[in-house]
């Protein structure tokens, strides 16, 4: 199974859009739980800009289950101010 969350924005509607996403089950435990996991880091983080920045979160993983093993397991997690954003 492998999932992605990508989002470019002002800091409150990335964590809104990243809030909604963690809402939603896509994946088989224990990869659901890291990918919940992995949000609810970027959501803290990207709270924590200011207003006037803008904001990008890539997030993706990817987890292979021999039976009930887990044989690979893998987690990117970008999370990017940028700067010389206009509107």
């Amino acid at each position: 199974m492998s999932w992605a969350f990508n989002c470019v924005g002002k800091p409150a509607a990335v964590v809104a859009k990243i809030v909604e996403e963690a809402a939603i089950t896509r994946c088989q435990e224990p990869e659901e739980s890291y990918r919940k996991t992995a949000l609810g880091l970027a959501a803290e983080a990207v709270g924590s800009y200011g207003p006037d920045f803008a904001v990008k979160v890539v997030a993706s993983g990817s987890q292979w289950k021999d039976g009930d093993t887990v044989r690979h397991n893998q987690l990117n997690l970008q999370i990017e101010p940028l700067y010389g954003f206009v509107e």
